[in-house]
Formats: C-alpha cells, structure tokens, sequence
C-alpha cells in the first residue's frame, strides 16, 4: 500500500496525492514448487528426528547397561576397602600385642590405601557414566559426588561459549518476530522528495509504503513463532548441558582432592 502527498510550493492551490495497491504474483505462479520443497524439507527433517531418535536410544541404552556394572564394582570395591581397613584395625591390635611384625603391618596398611585409590576411581567412572547420560537425556544433572567445601571454591553456574550463542539466537529469533508482528508489516518505509509535473508545477512530497502480507501472514507468524520457541529450547538445553559439566567438573576437583589426600596421608 503506498500513499504519496504532494505540497505546491510555486504559489498555485490544489494538492496532488495519490494511492496505490499491489501485490506480488510470483510466490503464486511458483506455489506448486514451494509446496513441494517445503514438503521434501519435512519429509527430511522427519527422518532426520526418526534417525537421531533412534540413535540417542540405542546410545542411552548403553550407557545405562554400562552405568549398573560401574555401580556393582563401586560396590564391590567399598566392600573390599572396608575389609583391608578391618583387617589393618585388627593387625594393628596384633602388633600392639607382639603378635606380628611392622612389615606385615605396613603391608596390610598399603593394601588397605591401595582400595581406597580403587574405591575413588571406581566412584568417579559411576559419576562420569552418570553425566553422560544425563547428557543425552532431557534430564537434571543426577546427583554427583560433591562434597560441601567444594562448592565454597567454585560458581555455583558456568556461562559457556553455547550459552552465549544461545542467547543471541533468542534474540534476533525475537526481534524477527516483533519485526514482523508490527501493524505496518515489516518493511514499511516513510519518505519525502521534489517533483516538477509536465506543466512546470512544483511541489514537495511526501510518501508513505506499508507492506501487509494478507495471504500468509499468519502462517510466515507461525514459522517465526516455531523459530522463536525453538530458539528459547536449544538455550534451555546448553545451560542443562552446561550445569551437568560444571557438576562434572566439580567431581573431578574432589576426586582430585581425595586422590591427593590420600596420597600425602599415605
């Protein structure tokens, strides 16, 4: 829709405006061929989302198969570590008696730290397959092994690159939207000239062109829309992403720690 207003500036009445409406025909003339690409790009998209579900299936699948042998041996592996600290307890009793020698001791004592080394990377294999898989799963990060200094060291949040990317994609999905939300359309433009008829008359004009999409309007909204929520769901999914790895990270820090720990105690 354009309106245009002319002003005489050479001393003479009258005004001279004008009003016009058009509409572009080629999307028409082209209309079997955008449905039928629009129809190919589902078709894609559905056995993309068919493929990638599958996979994430077959992949959490695993890592849970995987997940409950971590677990057995974390198991296993406590149940070992307090039996070679039961028995350093009673060989200590015994060489306070006289019943055994330093050397024997030392070596229990040895084994005993031994399983508790075992004991930690068993704990912290558990917790890296737990990550994992909550990493593939639309799920909170699941508890970790995290202990309570930990926390006073590190953020309590981490802000990744992903995140940050996220959030500009939500922004300019947005401001899209508004764009095209707007009651004068998307590309309405205001402007202003000098014009000179054939009678040598002159005046100032001014011009005014509003785009109003009438045909698809509501469906280009909803595609804007979809781009918009989609927008907001992959920003949900990096900052999910990016707390799992900031537990993940803190673990490995007490892992770390308890490793240390033991070691110079040792």
């Amino acid at each position: 829709i354009a309106i245009s207003l002319g002003i005489p500036i050479d001393g003479l009445g009258g005004t001279a405006n004008s009003a016009s409406i058009m509409q572009g025909i080629g999307w028409l003339l082209a209309k079997d061929a955008l449905i039928d690409a629009a129809a190919r790009e589902r078709d894609v998209a559905a056995h993309e989302l068919i493929g990638a579900s599958v996979e994430t299936a077959a992949e959490a699948r695993r890592l849970l198969r995987s997940l409950i042998a971590a677990r057995v041996v974390t198991t296993a592996s406590r149940v070992a570590m307090d039996a070679r600290e039961a028995r350093s307890a009673i060989e200590r009793s015994r060489l306070e008696l006289g019943e055994t020698s330093t050397a024997k001791l030392l070596g229990i004592e040895r084994d005993a730290l031994i399983a508790k080394f075992t004991l930690n990377a068993a704990e912290l294999e558990e917790h890296e397959l737990s990550v994992s898989l909550a990493s593939i799963l639309a799920v909170d990060p699941l508890p970790g092994l995290i202990d309570a200094d930990i926390a006073v060291d590190l953020p309590p949040a981490v802000t990744s690159l992903e995140v940050i990317r996220a959030r500009a994609q939500v922004a300019r999905a947005e401001a899209m939207f508004a764009s095209a939300d707007s009651p004068l359309g998307a590309d309405a433009r205001a402007g202003g000239g000098f014009m000179r008829d054939l009678e040598g008359r002159e005046s100032i004009a001014g011009t005014l062109e509003i785009g109003l999409p009438i045909f698809r309007r509501s469906y280009e909204l909803q595609a804007l829309r979809a781009d918009a929520d989609a927008a907001h769901a992959e920003l949900a999914e990096a900052e999910r992403l990016a707390s799992i790895e900031n537990d993940h990270a803190r673990t490995r820090v007490s892992s770390a720690r308890t490793n240390l720990a033991l070691a110079v105690n040792g």
